[in-house]
C-alpha cells in the first residue's frame, strides 16, 4: 500500500506518508488502517505528507466521504504536504469539503511542520 503512517504519542501526532500512484483505494484503505489502530487516538494532530506521490488519482466522491466520515476529533489539526499544483489544488478540494480551519494544505513541509507545532525536521511516518 503506498501509504503509511506511525503514531507519535509524545507529540500527539499522526505522521501519515503517501509515495508512488495514490488512489480511492489506498487513500481508503490508509483511513481504514489507522482508525482500526489501537493506538490511534481521535485527538491526536496529523501530518500527511504526500509529496512523494507520482500520480493522485482520487475522486471527489471520496474527498467529500472521507471529509464527511472523519476520525480525528473537530480540534484536531490536519496539515496536508502537497508540493505539486495538481496534488494541492485536489487537497485544498478535501480541506474545502471538511469546512474547517483545523485542516490546512501546505506546499513545505516545514510551513506544515510549524503549522502544527513541530520542528521542521520532525521524521515522517516512514521512520
Amino acid at each position: 500500500m503506498p501509504m503509511a503512517y506511525r503514531i507519535d504519542h509524545e507529540r500527539r501526532t499522526v505522521f501519515s506518508r503517501g509515495w508512488g500512484l495514490l488512489s480511492d483505494a489506498q487513500v481508503i484503505g490508509h483511513y481504514i488502517e489507522l482508525v482500526a489502530e489501537p493506538a490511534f487516538d481521535c485527538g491526536f494532530d496529523q501530518l500527511c505528507d504526500i509529496s512523494r506521490i507520482t500520480t493522485l488519482d482520487v475522486s471527489p466522491l471520496t474527498l467529500r466521504s472521507l471529509a464527511a466520515d472523519t476520525a480525528f476529533a473537530d480540534d484536531a489539526r490536519r496539515a496536508i504536504v502537497a508540493p505539486g499544483d495538481y496534488e494541492y489544488g485536489t487537497c485544498r478540494m478535501f480541506q474545502s469539503y471538511c469546512n474547517s480551519d483545523s485542516v490546512q494544505v501546505f506546499r513545505r513541509r516545514a510551513e506544515a511542520a510549524n503549522w502544527l507545532g513541530l520542528s521542521a525536521d520532525e521524521p515522517n511516518g516512514d521512520q
